[in-house]
């Protein structure tokens, strides 16, 4: 750390005792995995992180650091789990400010693979409990849905991609995934990509249907506020054409309902940067069911010389 700055920091720290305790606490996750194919937990990335810069300031174990040293690695510690403008304000005590912020964005990374790895588990344990208490039996597939024991995004997008636009009930299910909170981003641009290419809302004003419309315009009211940003789509094949189609249709259909034209945002249209969506096609949105046992491979991407039973 640059000279001074654990005098300039001393009254935010706690006692060395209290602070030789929480870096105790971190250090405990070295190691931590259940097996070689789980990436790494959070917990884990920051204790190597902190284990790393622990050695490098001479001590190979935390009894052997002197309280100077602990309370460098509490710093550390504490700029590694804050917000980016505390973790800013840390990192100027460091002599390499822009390293230290790299490390903590890469530990970031890192956090949000897990994450994503841990969410992508739970999906997979969920269809296998769906296709274990169902199989490919008759059951309507919102009831499969609503009894799943986890979100899964990725089946989500799957259906909004697929769905009849002019079937009432497949498009009764596709608006159930885009009212979940989990909802990804690129899943409701794909929505209103398909629903402004055809003729489904100028349909709903020749038949009165309110209800359509008002959720269509409470997806386009609200996509700019979306978070989730995990899964990618690409740009549209004619962007601006596109939009400008999309703008004539929604002028048209304010026009016949005697409302104000909503905002068509330019991004439905010029892709959102994220991976790829896992497949999904074990789950036949015609048939209303699952059409085979779900694959671990569609879900989570082990090595290949080291798959899980």
């Amino acid at each position: 750390m640059r000279r001074g700055a654990l005098r300039r920091l001393r009254r935010e720290l706690p006692s060395a005792a209290d602070q030789r305790a929480t870096l105790a606490g971190c250090l405990r996750h070295l190691g931590e995995a259940e097996t070689a194919w789980h990436p790494e937990t959070a917990q884990a990335s920051r204790a190597r992180a902190l284990e790393m810069a622990m050695v490098s300031l001479g001590a190979r174990e935390l009894d052997e650091a002197t309280d100077a040293q602990v309370a460098e690695l509490f710093v550390l510690h504490r700029l590694l789990l804050s917000e980016p403008g505390e973790a800013g304000r840390l990192a100027q005590e460091f002599r390499t400010p822009a390293q230290i912020l790299q490390l903590r964005d890469d530990l970031t990374r890192a956090a949000q693979k897990r994450a994503e790895f841990d969410r992508q588990c739970l999906a997979f344990e969920a269809t296998c409990e769906i296709w274990e208490s169902t199989g490919t039996g008759e059951q309507c597939l919102l009831d499969k849905l609503k009894a799943m024991a986890a979100p899964d995004p990725d089946l989500w997008h799957h259906i909004v991609q697929n769905y009849d636009v002019s079937d009432p009930v497949e498009e009764q299910i596709a608006l159930w995934c885009l009212a979940q909170p989990q909802i990804e981003k690129a899943t409701v641009a794909l929505f209103l990509r398909r629903v402004l290419a055809c003729d489904r809302p100028e349909e709903a004003v020749r038949k009165g249907d309110l209800a359509f419309l008002a959720v269509l315009r409470a997806h386009l009211s609200a996509y700019p506020r979306l978070k989730n940003r995990t899964i990618g789509i690409a740009t549209a094949a004619d962007p601006k054409g596109a939009h400008a189609a999309a703008m004539a249709l929604l002028s048209r259909v304010a026009e016949a309902t005697g409302t104000e034209r909503p905002t068509l945002p330019g991004d439905v249209y010029s892709g959102l940067t994220g991976r790829t969506v896992q497949r999904r096609d074990h789950w036949n949105l015609g048939k209303g069911t699952l059409i085979a046992p779900p694959r671990l491979e569609d879900y989570i991407d082990p090595p290949r010389d080291e798959v899980p039973a």
